[in-house]
């Protein structure tokens, strides 16, 4: 069942409610169904149905959690959303809704005293800052290694991290989680694009990135258009995101030789075919100087490195920093119109209404080859203490 969900929603919330549902329904005894609720027995079934939604959310708040989690329990909001998730299936299967709000009193207040019980969420927040544009740029300027073999790969991995909004473990595989093989950024998840009009005459690409939180590989990935950022010399500008990438993808590809270039030092026209080496595409992306998969932890390292040339506390970085600073500079850059497009662009869980929305290629290499240029200073900064959870 949760693995049909997934296919069909492509929502990590659904498939998780409905993992916590499949126990719901073993511990009652499978008299969890929902019965119909049309007829001159609907206010009883929807009561029935209500009742089963009331019970669910009590069953959830004593499982254990899924994953990684602030407390020892799922929290209120959390359960609410996976009780939203369950209802609004079986709503679309029924083609009508089977479990009004209206029949429920007595769950909205049991909620509210569980909400006022928890902890504050600040009490638990692990510090974290975002690494932004301009961090990168000090860091890159304080003498951090670009030219070493390991260098590349750390600077692409770092770049591009902030560039497409990746999770700590986006970049290979999380520290706690074997067998996610199958969504770790490989030589063939970089797709080379020739110049054109919506990259506004310049070279682009497209990374397919399988989310963290489809550990099934069920989906095939997100698309993430990124443009170089400029019309100079290969590697010139320390944050251009195509040129890191490139730099990588050619070491992996014909390890020891200089990326093709013209008169100029730009990358020649259809230069990734020269390397035509099939067999490296299959080969992860990212790897530590030893040859390792990438993980989590490496992501956390490479950002404290990073935070501490930028003269940033370290301490206050987790592998989420490229993430955090990327999906903030993309909001200086786009204001207000661009929350729904940095949401996709960070694979956050959207709304159904958002689906049937179709991207236009020409402003996601927009926002990519413009992300470099955000300068502003982050609340965070200038709030001692207060960060977001790496």
């Amino acid at each position: 069942m949760t693995r049909d969900a997934r296919l069909a929603w492509d929502t990590p919330r659904l498939a998780s409610a409905l993992t916590y549902w499949e126990g719901f329904d073993a511990a009652s005894g499978g008299r969890t169904m929902f019965v119909p609720a049309l007829g001159p027995d609907a206010t009883a079934g929807h009561v029935w149905n209500r009742r089963s939604l009331d019970l669910f959310d009590r069953f959830v708040s004593t499982a254990d959690p899924l994953g990684r989690t602030r407390g020892e329990h799922v929290s209120v909001d959390v359960r609410r959303s996976y009780v939203a998730a369950i209802r609004l299936l079986r709503c679309r299967e029924a083609g009508y809704d089977v479990a009004p709000e209206g029949v429920n009193f007595t769950a909205p207040l049991v909620a509210k005293t569980a909400k006022r019980k928890e902890p504050a969420l600040c009490a638990t927040r692990k510090l974290s800052l975002g690494l932004r544009a301009m961090h990168l740029l000090a860091a890159a300027s304080a003498g951090f290694d670009r030219s070493s073999t390991q260098g590349v790969i750390e600077w692409g991995a770092a770049v591009v991290a902030h560039n497409t909004l990746l999770r700590g473990g986006e970049v290979g595989e999380p520290d706690d989680t074997a067998g996610q093989r199958h969504r770790v950024l490989r030589v063939s998840s970089f797709r080379w694009q020739p110049a054109g009009r919506a990259s506004q005459g310049r070279m682009w690409l497209i990374v397919w990135i399988v989310p963290i939180k489809d550990p099934t590989g069920a989906s095939r990935g997100y698309p993430t258009p990124v443009c170089r950022r400029h019309d100079g010399a290969f590697g010139a500008d320390p944050l251009c995101p195509y040129d890191a990438a490139a730099a990588v993808w050619w070491h992996r590809m014909r390890p020891g030789t200089p990326l093709p270039v013209d008169v100029s030092g730009r990358p020649l026209d259809g230069w990734w075919r020269i390397a035509a080496a099939p067999g490296y595409l299959s080969a992860p992306m990212f790897t530590t100087a030893h040859g390792e998969l990438w993980r989590t932890s490496h992501s956390r390292q490479l950002a404290q490195r990073i935070a501490r040339l930028a003269g940033l506390d370290e301490r206050e970085v987790g592998a989420k920093a490229f993430r955090i600073g990327g999906s903030t500079d993309c909001r200086e850059l786009t204001g207000e119109a661009g929350k729904a497009l940095i949401k996709r662009r960070g694979r956050w869980a959207s709304d159904v209404a958002e689906i049937y929305q179709r991207e236009l290629a020409s402003a996601q290499l927009a926002l990519s080859a413009g992300i470099g240029d955000a300068t502003g200073v982050g609340l965070e900064e200038v709030c001692a203490g207060w960060a977001q959870a790496g």
